[in-house]
């Protein structure tokens, strides 16, 4: 449902994180930065960003104090896309969740914890909580 949309707005799913993280940041981050966070190699950081300029989602200027890096700025039409998005899994969420009381939520949330921490202790030798693995 969620990517449908997207795609309906003329944004791919890698362009969405991208737009996420740049609402989320708490400064004007680079080409690198974006790559780094989000775990992506910097040449396909580039091919996105470039797309996503094109569509007018994001706007790159040189940085003040080094013209060599690239700041990343969303435009208007990416912030809209990130507040429709949010939105649309609000409404999904409510309505998936309907009738659970919060302490139903909390043991939900619980289960899926300890599942997940199941999951990654499969693919490592050491044993991992949701502090992390020891």
């Amino acid at each position: 449902m969620m990517e449908n949309l997207i795609k309906k707005m003329g944004c791919h799913h890698s362009q969405h994180r991208i737009l996420y993280f740049l609402t989320k940041s708490s400064k004007t981050p680079s080409q690198r930065d974006v790559a780094v966070m989000l775990g992506i190699s910097p040449a396909a950081v580039a091919v996105a960003l470039t797309k996503m300029q094109k569509n007018n989602l994001i706007e790159r200027t040189a940085a003040k104090n080094d013209n060599r890096i690239k700041e990343i700025h969303i435009t208007e039409k990416g912030r809209n896309i990130i507040e429709l998005s949010e939105n649309l899994l609000a409404s999904a969420n409510d309505s998936v969740f309907k009738g659970f009381d919060d302490a139903e939520l909390v043991e939900l949330k619980n289960y899926l914890e300890h599942m997940r921490d199941n999951l990654i202790a499969l693919n490592s030798d050491k044993p991992c909580s949701s502090k992390g693995c020891d």
